[in-house]
């Protein structure tokens, strides 16, 4: 069998955009919650070109996880 451990860098542009807009809302998601969220499903859907539907799965699955960035 193959590895797909390198398929998953298809991902890198989602999650890039993932983290920018949860900086901008200013919420917080911890590390364990993004590994959960990081599938093989959400990386078939990136390579079948549905990065659109992908990327609205991700975040609903992180703000449901998502804590206030206290303000300083």
């Amino acid at each position: 069998t193959t590895s797909r451990i390198l398929e998953y860098a298809d991902l890198a542009p989602i999650l890039a955009q993932a983290r920018a807009e949860l900086v901008q809302r200013g919420v917080k998601v911890v590390p364990d919650h993004w590994q959960t969220q990081i599938t093989d499903s959400l990386l078939n859907l990136v390579q079948s070109n549905k990065r659109d539907e992908a990327y609205k799965i991700l975040m609903d699955g992180l703000l449901s996880a998502a804590t206030p960035i206290p303000v300083s």
